[in-house]
């Protein structure tokens, strides 16, 4: 007898541990996830199940609490759901024969939501089932994107028109832009629904598209169209993002209701502003989206600066309340989530030049150890990119480029950071060694920008920001247009604000001098045409 009940509290403890484990591993699945033990009648059928662990994602997907629901019976806890579909679901789940473990998977419309539900017998008594959202999956394999479809169906038509005339082949004709019959995932009078036919449903109402807070439509839209604007080869086919700068200070320091009044006004102004065929969406929190059809690279750029003209009313003008990153397929069809990185990539950079980023202490962490080594100053570099958009706008450069050019202005002896002290602030000449020394701070602040993701791109201009147009400069002895054009300009404006400010082992010259220099130094340091488009803004007082 003592040995019975010896081994009946062993067997307890093993399938307590067994139930732990199993819990543990519940709660860490990101879907929704629940444990179930089957309720069976005298000859061994199942009737109903009773919940033994529900982990936090299936509790915000049902509306329902562990308390409201752990260790009741399903049709108890789910006594508001419809009754033939729990009894389907609940057939559906069958013994398992011989221990063998059967899976089952079935799509679902919980509170209009479309879930794919799996299940499988991890132990005979202990049902596993998961909850996945398929939400944007299965109208896209099912029902062709209708909402999306029927919103962009003019310019899909128009484009299907440009395509045929182009390609003057019948069987290149894209699908008509007349919305397919849809079904009606969402039912008002069932909060669970089982899906088994697209057939006899009526199409939803865009509003389940909706973002709630700024009336927008949301990402799943979004994303939906944009692969549908590529999938008909829409060219050219810009997107823009646009980024709310600050928006967790404002949440923090004045409530989420101040940041929620700022989002709907920006998601008015952008709504308003913008072209009659273009998509605005909610992306994320702090974060829009813009589809723009049609637009061409310098279209997408007029827009974002007239956008952003409007938009700095919201907070005043002394504060950039928006950060706009945008990419263009121009000739050749890019994908949806190519766009996406690009833009995505731009709006990183430029958060390094806001005052109001988190990114822009990366900056200001490299400036103050500059500064704390070398001559170098912040009213340098305010000057050098001062006169860096100046040149900019007469030679009609990208944001893009400009912004690279800003970034260089500041960070372009940022390789001095690791030359000695003694050699960087030296007052005398130097010698030959210690000039071999120094040069050595474009490879130093090359490899330092190389280690911040956003600063990639202008790492390779600080590498070339000594090179000279002809082929004698340094690191790679690099001559003409093979020198990156930033890197051109750079050296130019550089060259001309440690002139006119002078250095420890140098007084200051005037304008007319340093000017003099340039035009000396032109076509063999420095590029021919940047020089006169240069002088030709220093002598017309113009910076």
């Amino acid at each position: 007898m003592a040995e019975d009940v010896i081994k009946d509290d062993r067997v307890n403890e093993t399938v307590d541990e067994c139930h732990l484990i199993i819990r543990n591993l519940v709660a860490q699945f990101p879907m929704g996830c629940v444990c179930l033990q089957p309720v069976r009648t005298g000859s061994g059928i199942i009737e109903d199940f009773i919940i033994v662990y529900i982990n936090t994602r299936l509790e915000t997907i049902l509306h329902l609490s562990k308390g409201e629901s752990t260790g009741k019976t399903v049709t108890e806890a789910f006594s508001t759901f419809d009754r033939q579909g729990l009894r389907s679901l609940i057939k559906m789940a069958e013994n398992p024969d011989d221990g063998e473990a059967k899976a089952h998977e079935v799509d679902l419309s919980i509170f209009g939501h479309v879930y794919k539900a799996s299940s499988f017998y991890l132990q005979k008594d202990c049902l596993l089932c998961f909850i996945v959202d398929i939400h944007s999956l299965y109208f896209r394999k099912n029902y062709h994107r209708f909402i999306p479809r029927e919103v962009l169906a003019n310019v899909l038509e128009e484009n299907n028109v440009r395509l045929m005339e182009k390609e003057a082949l019948a069987d290149h004709q894209q699908p008509g832009s007349r919305p397919c019959n849809a079904a009606e995932y969402h039912n008002r009078h069932n909060a669970l629904e089982i899906l088994q036919t697209t057939s006899d449903i009526k199409e939803p109402n865009d509003l389940m598209f909706r973002d709630s807070l700024t009336g927008l439509y949301d990402r799943c839209f979004a994303m939906e169209a944009l692969r549908m604007y590529v999938d008909h080869q829409v060219l050219p086919m810009s997107i823009a993002l646009c980024d709310v700068n600050g928006l967790k200070t404002i949440n923090e320091s004045m409530g989420y209701r101040a940041g929620d009044d700022i989002l709907i006004k920006i998601a008015d102004v952008l709504n308003a502003r913008c072209r009659a065929d273009d998509i605005v969406a909610r992306w994320n929190d702090g974060e829009f989206i813009l589809l723009l059809p049609n637009a061409s690279r310098l279209d997408v750029q007029r827009i974002a600066t007239r956008l952003k003209g409007k938009l700095q009313s919201i907070c005043g003008d002394n504060y950039n309340i928006v950060t706009f990153g945008y990419a263009t397929s121009d000739r050749q069809c890019r994908s949806a989530e190519d766009l996406l990185r690009e833009a995505e990539k731009w709006i990183f950079q430029k958060k390094l030049l806001i005052t109001q980023s988190h990114r822009n202490s990366i900056i200001r962490l490299l400036l103050s150890m500059l500064h704390a080594k070398s001559t170098e100053t912040e009213e340098h570099s305010d000057r050098m990119a001062n006169h860096c958009r100046w040149i900019a706008q007469r030679l009609e450069l990208s944001d893009e480029l400009l912004d690279d050019l800003i970034l260089l202005s500041m960070l372009h002896d940022i390789g001095k950071i690791g030359i000695p002290d003694s050699i960087l602030n030296k007052p005398g000449l130097l010698t030959e060694e210690e000039h071999q020394i120094i040069r050595q701070h474009s490879q130093i602040g090359y490899r330092i920008a190389q280690t911040v993701p956003e600063l990639k791109q202008v790492s390779d201009y600080i590498l070339a920001h000594h090179e000279r147009w002809d082929g004698t400069g340094y690191p790679h002895a690099i001559k003409g247009e093979q020198i990156p054009l930033a890197s051109r300009i750079i050296a130019v404006v550089d060259a001309y604000d440690v002139m006119i400010t002078g250095r420890k082992y140098r007084g200051p010259r005037t304008k007319e001098d340093a000017i003099a220099e340039l035009q000396r130094c032109a076509g063999t340091q420095f590029d021919p045409n940047i020089v006169t488009l240069y002088v030709k803004l220093l002598t017309e007082s113009v910076i």
